[in-house]
């Protein structure tokens, strides 16, 4: 879910697992096909997954989770419980309360003359960092000015512990194996920015 321009993808099909990669950018997926002819890509909102398969393990790499709504992680687990057979895995990662704590709210421009990540064209950003401690949520704010056109973006995040996740997860039918400090699988310490979840889809009982 949310596999981008195939990096992991190709990966995983290159060692002989049949790949399925979802997202929702055009251009993402074309250049995933130029690169790996053998995982099938399909055009989707994992939100709205139109998938009738069902799968050993489903992955969402890169912080992705944390950044959706409750309501929105809530359908995601849905979705994921669909998809998954039983036993399956769900492997993903969020930021930690640790991560959070670093950040700091602020408000900053800058401009940049000759385009750069937001626009090809010249453009005024003008950024904000927003801290809500209390549900552990932090959202960082863009507007990109450029050529007489206003663009607004925000990022939201959520600060996840393994108490949390597990209150979050385990209701929707999961249960938490192992957890690591990065995607990679470093050992956890829970010392350190991020977290990693390997879940299983709970057997299902007569």
């Amino acid at each position: 879910m949310g596999c981008g321009p195939g990096l992991y993808t190709r990966l995983w099909s290159e060692a002989g697992y049949a790949v399925t990669g979802v997202n929702l950018s055009k251009r993402s997926l074309a250049y995933a096909r130029t690169k790996d002819h053998k995982t099938t890509y399909l055009l989707q909102n994992y939100l709205r997954l139109d998938v009738n398969e069902t799968f050993d393990a489903v992955t969402l790499i890169y912080c992705d989770y944390a950044a959706l709504t409750p309501k929105e992680r809530k359908t995601l687990l849905e979705q994921v419980c669909r998809v998954l057979k039983s036993g399956g895995r769900l492997i993903f990662d969020v930021f930690t309360h640790r991560h959070f704590q670093q950040k700091k709210e602020k408000k900053v421009w800058s401009f940049c003359d000759q385009g750069g990540f937001w626009s090809n064209l010249p453009y005024l950003c003008l950024e904000a960092t927003y801290l809500y401690e209390s549900k552990m949520v932090s959202a960082d704010r863009y507007v990109v000015i450029t050529n007489g056109k206003i663009s607004d973006y925000i990022l939201w995040d959520t600060a996840y512990c393994p108490e949390s996740l597990k209150e979050e997860t385990v209701p929707a039918g999961f249960r938490i194996d192992a957890l690591f400090d990065d995607i990679c699988g470093a050992p956890f310490t829970g010392y350190e920015d991020t977290l990693c979840a390997v879940l299983s889809k709970e057997e299902k009982r007569l």
